[in-house]
């Protein structure tokens, strides 16, 4: 994803005015280059001489109001000065007043030039107490962003629309609303590495509502020639200051959550009494804040009583106004995480029920479409957890390309990454692998690309097209990716634990592909001795990998979520599984299926414990596997089982369709062969696939006729 120029860039403005005149060595810079400044001594009078000088004088003052003017341009944009000095102390607005552009050469954006990018929200607006037109469309681009949950570049719209109207009631709620908790950002005891609301962090965002309540209660005194509009906002800020950042919310955990109930109900009393689809949408996302990404009784049981709550004013959100981004939004996430199954029985409920939600935001030209990406990517959640994997690859697709508008605009988009990855799984699901390798390598430039600020920090993402290389059988590619190395900071999707669990990966790729050599060779007719050759080499790339499976430390947990938390992977469970893959692989070499599919039901045993992500830590079920060497060894009444299990949890699967057609048809039951066959083709967007488990099944080719000419990867 390369970073092209945009006209309306502007440079980063230097440390101080002087550096902007002069370089390291106190010499004039023009357009980059030192121009030393020189004086020439002259005893008598020189008219040339002294024409020649006053002109130098004109042009280095010309040079120097240039200069002046372009700081002035540029350092033209969001005023964070007026922010309370606790407020600036906020991890969230820290990062914002520092490196806050995705490109080291950008600044801040202008409100101009925000408005200007963004362009016509269309339809989309909640009306505030203004009569400054740009004040009303910073507030709604703002409000926008916010429900795209990318809460720094709302903060950064609210905070631009106080330039022109800095007593504006909404712009306050809009700063504060931006600092608070949200679905991907919970309450915590303490400040963390990743997003969240310390109980430390309240009282600088309670005195930000304060100032919201304050300018609403000064827009009531002032008589207003909307009544119903100040009133209206004089109510939310009330909720916003007196309930959810109430004193004392700061006490402890239990009475921050206390506080945001009080602030749910608050809002939908009023969301109710004026029928209005937006501020019901905001009762619900802060019921659902009470338990974010933890929504049910158990795994995929019935639902908690206030999220059952909470997806009733969702409901009556979305009858208001099918449109609304965030009730859109909201109810793919409080879906998202129930029963796969159309119709589960027993008081659990669907994750269908989310389809329209999704097949709106995926299909409609709203005021998303063109840079929300995380918008653009919510559909795929609830298309991975329904069987419409293309449709998942398609949708993060519209996520990127937007994303990249974001930073083209010198601006960050909302976790780029992880619509990546999503993307990335979705494809090795749905046989979309060209998708699949193209968008796992760029991810590795994602951290450069978007905040390159932290690339020596968080490092790059290096591990997903090595295991998209392995799941798809692809050993000549994967040798030419593994040659080297991983880079010091590689990592997986999370940065801590990364490096060892790149090492790892790098080991699993090196031992599964010298295996699927020795198979070749096998399969070949090659000598004894060259075959034995690989699979030693096997043998000890696997003991290496368990020794690095053993020595994984395990991570801390983060929340929100089911342990360890939607902020971390895991990488000690993920090892171990690759650990007990590589063993039954080599187990399968040796001929003993029965090994093979002891090793593999332990992964799968360690896999159904892993708590739940969208997408999944696991890169690929491993039950694709455990199913093929169960037809390998003839068992294939338990494939059939394995399979259908695998299709309970993630529906309409080419590989487990294809494996499990041929479960069927090898039982002789040809008709269910068939259709399952059909359900595979329907499901598979790819090559012709050869089995489920591609990382088993597909061999490396090679014969030779002396030890010194062996074919090698």
């Amino acid at each position: 994803m390369g970073v092209t120029a945009v006209t309306a860039r502007r440079r980063r403005p230097p440390e101080t005015m002087l550096d902007s005149i002069r370089g390291e060595d106190g010499e004039a810079v023009v357009s980059g280059a030192p121009v030393p400044i020189t004086t020439t001594a002259t005893p008598e009078y020189d008219s040339y001489g002294e024409w020649t000088r006053w002109l130098e004088i004109v042009r280095i003052v010309i040079f120097v109001v240039a200069v002046l003017g372009a700081i002035t341009w540029s350092l033209a944009g969001t005023d964070f000065s007026a922010l309370p000095a606790q407020l600036r102390r906020l991890p969230l607005v820290t990062k914002m007043l520092g490196q806050h552009s995705p490109l080291h050469h950008c600044n801040r954006p202008t409100p101009s030039y925000l408005l200007a990018h963004f362009g016509d929200l269309g339809s989309f607006s909640f009306p505030i107490h203004t009569d400054r037109p740009v004040t009303q469309r910073l507030f709604d681009l703002g409000l926008l962003q916010e429900w795209n949950f990318n809460q720094g570049e709302a903060l950064e719209a609210f905070t631009a629309g106080m330039e022109f109207a800095p007593h504006v009631a909404m712009l306050h709620f809009g700063r504060a609303y931006a600092l608070g908790p949200g679905a991907n950002r919970a309450f915590t005891q303490q400040r963390q590495l990743y997003p969240s609301v310390a109980l430390e962090d309240i009282p600088a965002i309670r005195a930000v509502a304060g100032q919201a309540y304050v300018a609403a209660q000064e827009a009531m005194r002032q008589e207003p020639q909307d009544q119903q509009l100040a009133a209206r906002e004089l109510a939310l800020t009330d909720c916003l200051y007196r309930k959810r950042y109430a004193k004392g919310s700061d006490a402890s955990l239990e009475a921050a959550l206390a506080a945001e109930e009080a602030y749910a109900r608050c809002l939908a009393d009023l969301g109710s009494t004026w029928g209005d689809a937006a501020v019901l949408a905001m009762a619900a996302e802060s019921y659902m804040n009470l338990f974010p990404w933890d929504y049910y009784q158990g795994a995929k049981g019935a639902m908690k009583p206030l999220a059952a709550r909470a997806e009733e004013l969702i409901d009556q959100a979305l009858s208001r106004d099918p449109f609304n981004p965030l009730a859109l939004h909201l109810h793919i996430h409080i879906a998202e995480a129930s029963s796969t199954q159309r119709k589960p029985g027993k008081g659990r409920r669907s994750a269908h029920r989310a389809v329209g939600s999704a097949d709106t935001l995926h299909w409609s030209r709203g005021p998303w479409a063109a840079h929300m990406g995380h918008l653009q990517h919510m559909p795929s959640h609830t298309f991975i957890t329904v069987g419409r994997w293309s449709d998942a690859v398609d949708a993060n697709i519209n996520a990127s390309r937007a994303d990249d508008r974001v930073v083209r605009g010198c601006m960050h988009p909302y976790e780029p990454e992880h619509n990546t990855q999503m993307l990335i799984y979705a494809a090795n699901m749905a046989g979309r692998f060209e998708d699949a390798r193209h968008y796992a390598a760029s991810i590795r430039t994602y951290a450069q690309h978007y905040a390159p600020e932290l690339a020596t920090t968080i490092g790059p993402q290096w591990a997903e097209l090595v295991l998209t290389l392995v799941q798809q059988g692809s050993w000549a590619e994967v040798m030419r990716d593994i040659g080297r190395a991983p880079p010091k900071n590689a990592r997986g999707m999370c940065p801590q634990g990364g490096v060892a669990f790149s090492g790892a990966v790098h080991l699993f790729a090196q031992s599964m592909s010298v295996m699927a050599k020795a198979a070749g060779l096998m399969q070949a007719g090659d000598t004894a001795e060259a075959v034995e050759q690989y699979v030693r080499g096997g043998d000890t790339l696997a003991a290496k990998l368990q020794d690095a499976a053993d020595a994984m430390e395990p991570e801390e947990g983060t929340v929100p979520g089911a342990w360890p938390g939607i902020y971390a992977c895991d990488y000690a469970n993920l090892t171990q599984i690759m650990a007990l893959t590589a063993s039954a692989r080599l187990s399968v070499l040796h001929g003993d299926l029965a090994s093979a599919e002891r090793l593999l039901r332990d992964a799968v045993a360690i896999e159904d414990v892993l708590g739940y992500m969208e997408p999944p830590r696991q890169y690929q079920p491993v039950r694709h596997c455990l199913g093929y060497v169960q037809s390998l060894a003839g068992n294939h009444t338990a494939a059939e089982q394995v399979f259908r299990a695998d299709l309970r949890d993630h529906l309409d699967n080419g590989r487990a369709l294809l494996g499990l057609a041929h479960s069927l048809e090898a039982q002789g039951r040809a008709a269910e062969a068939e259709e399952a066959h059909q359900q595979h083709l329907a499901a598979w967007h790819g090559s012709p696939l050869a089995s489920a488990c591609l990382s088993f099944s597909e061999s490396v080719p090679g014969i030779s006729t002396s030890w010194g000419r062996r074919l090698t990867l």
